[in-house]
């Protein structure tokens, strides 16, 4: 599994435990995960779904979602990533990666 994708997986799954656990709703979780750091970076067109801004989607199984890595296979990907788009493109499909790179390292000094 692309690298990019393993750690959306796993950043979804730790931030999803706590709406699990009962101390954020889910709507929270999503904020704070996507608009809540465009915002705080000053990303231009990215953490919002709308026509022109540049988005990477989860679509996950909330009842599935954990985090299977361990201290001593600590790279694993997350269960329940449903799919994966990154730059409108699939990189996980019915929870199986592809070979998909469409994504691209994001810069805080230049545009993104």
């Amino acid at each position: 599994m692309p690298q990019q994708v393993l750690d959306v997986s796993n950043e979804v799954a730790a931030e999803l435990a706590g709406v699990e656990d009962g101390v954020l709703d889910l709507g929270t979780a999503i904020r704070s995960m996507t608009f809540l750091p465009a915002t705080v970076f000053r990303m231009k067109d990215r953490g919002i779904l709308r026509e022109g801004a540049f988005a990477d989607i989860v679509v996950f199984d909330l009842e599935r979602v954990r985090d299977v890595g361990t201290f001593q296979q600590p790279h694993q990907p997350a269960e329940g990533m449903v799919y994966v788009l990154v730059n409108g493109q699939l990189a996980v499909d019915q929870g199986r990666p592809n070979a998909s790179k469409n994504g691209r390292v994001l810069s805080l000094r230049g545009g993104n």
